[in-house]
């Protein structure tokens, strides 16, 4: 895998992501940390110059000497050079008619603006702050771009002449402070970035690494090697349980892939008898001398024999769409006595002409709210005539076949009962498999043993079963049950086959 086909990859897509979101929730916390920080910084800063200011105050007022300040100059300014230090000038302007100026030595000839900016902070004993830059700052510090903070603070003493005392501070060293403080944020902010990627980067290769394994295994799955079956992993989460929903599918599809298989190998199987008996009737014309008898026979054998494959063909796709759930079918009220009357004159004339008798057993009261289905009513009448054909296949001559429709515990059930030989047991569970046929007489009834098996797809359509059992004394009962209408079974759309 290239450079350009990791980029394209759900891990580096998820990778991204983390990281971008983990981005911005740390470069959000960075800035608060910095304005919060900064702003302590500065706070600290006014709060040493304020107490140097008071400093100097109780110098001046607690001096006799020194409180006659005009008078005094240079005892003040003995004071003021005392609090100074390199980057921290101080300056005392009186409050008199000419304004005197006392500096402190380090300012020179320069002196420290009166009319200041407006102040970005006040505090609560007057005393007001102001950053400044400019040509000022520059000229007092030598250097480009400088900064300093200036303190104004009015005193007004008894005893002592009224005076305005400035404190300006250089900011190189808070600044510096702050620069120190910031790259340190964005070093802890660029390390912090990635050692997230790289962890969630391991954390998705290590996440998708089973996805990753069943692919390859998936890769070794084809239509002939349905019974293999993808190595989940027993982590538990949601990778392992997809897996389970995989390897669940792929028993499905074997199953059905092996039911076609052996459905279409009966099916060749029941088309080959048919064809053979056609040949060995052309083959046996050939060898004599034929006349019209002959021939009526053959036709009548033609005729027989392509009915058989006339049934074999078309079980065989009424099979294949019950089992693919007739996803166009519509689902409406079916009233389940109508259908099983409708089911019993359509079988009607056949028994009769074998001399077996139909009996439909209804419920005495008509339009009964217990008796109706949701389902297809052509699907559900198919599903009761197979039943209704089976039982008059085995079912002796001169014998009856009951038809009865009755309900429980939400259940429609119509059980058809013949007085045939019965089924073996140990073959009532296989009488719905496919192409399946249970010699039950003397004879084997004619069949390809798509029947009941057509039945049983159409019951688990409807959400629904079919289940088989012997009577006592001779006979056999197909019991179909299905939800009724507006009953607590699960949807038909949902249902699947066992």
């Amino acid at each position: 895998m290239n450079l350009i086909d990791r980029f394209r990859t759900l891990r580096f897509k998820l990778t991204l992501m983390y990281v971008i979101v983990f981005g911005v929730v740390q470069t959000a916390l960075s800035l608060v940390l910095d304005i919060g920080r900064v702003q302590q910084l500065r706070s600290n800063l006014d709060t040493l110059m304020f107490e140097r200011a008071q400093a100097i105050v109780e110098r001046i007022a607690g001096d006799p000497y020194r409180r006659h300040i005009a008078e005094n100059e240079q005892a003040i300014k003995d004071v003021l050079n005392e609090f100074t230090s390199p980057g921290v000038f101080v300056q005392l302007r009186l409050k008199n008619a000419d304004a005197r100026l006392i500096r402190s030595d380090n300012l020179g000839l320069l002196k420290l603006p009166s009319a200041q900016a407006p102040s970005d902070r006040t505090d609560v004993s007057g005393a007001e702050f102001v950053t400044l830059t400019g040509d000022f700052p520059t000229q007092l510090l030598d250097t480009v771009d400088a900064e300093i903070r200036l303190m104004t603070i009015d005193v007004d003493l008894a005893d002592v002449a009224p005076f305005q005392l400035q404190i300006a501070r250089s900011m190189a060293p808070l600044n510096a402070m702050i620069g120190d403080f910031r790259r340190m944020i964005f070093l802890f902010l660029i390390v912090s970035l990635a050692a997230a990627a790289t962890a969630s980067w391991m954390l998705a290769r290590h996440s998708f690494a089973p996805i990753g394994e069943i692919a390859r295994e998936a890769t070794r799955i084809t239509a002939r090697r349905l019974d293999l079956r993808l190595e989940v992993p027993r982590s538990g989460d949601e990778i392992a349980e997809k897996g389970g929903m995989v390897n669940e599918m792929l028993e499905r599809l074997e199953r059905s892939f092996k039911s076609q298989d052996r459905l279409l190998g009966d099916v060749s199987h029941e088309l080959k008898t048919p064809i053979a008996v056609l040949r060995s009737e052309a083959q046996r014309l050939q060898r004599k001398q034929p006349n019209l008898a002959d021939y009526a026979e053959f036709t009548h054998s033609v005729r027989q024999e392509m009915a058989r494959m006339n049934d074999v063909v078309d079980s065989f796709l009424a099979l294949s769409r019950e089992e693919a759930k007739l996803a166009t079918t519509e689902m409406d009220a079916v009233y389940l006595p109508e259908i099983v009357l409708d089911a019993v004159r359509h079988c009607q004339e056949v028994a009769r002409s074998r001399g077996i008798r139909l009996v439909p057993m209804l419920p005495e009261t008509d339009g009964d709210d217990e008796l109706f289905v949701q389902g297809d009513p052509n699907l559900v009448r198919i599903m009761i005539e197979n039943l209704i054909r089976n039982a008059k296949k085995y079912s002796p001559k001169g014998s009856r076949v009951e038809i009865e429709v009755s309900s429980s515990n939400q259940l429609a059930v119509v059980e058809v009962r013949d007085e045939g030989p019965g089924i073996p047991e140990d073959q009532l569970d296989k009488v719905f498999e496919r192409a399946y046929r249970v010699a039950r007489t003397e004879r084997t009834a004619k069949g390809i043993g798509l029947g009941l098996a057509i039945a049983q797809s159409i019951a688990h359509i409807h959400a629904g079963r079919i289940t088989a059992e012997n009577r006592e004394g001779a006979g056999s009962i197909f019991r179909i049950e299905l939800p009724l209408a507006g009953g607590e079974a699960e949807d038909a759309s949902t249902h699947e086959r066992d």
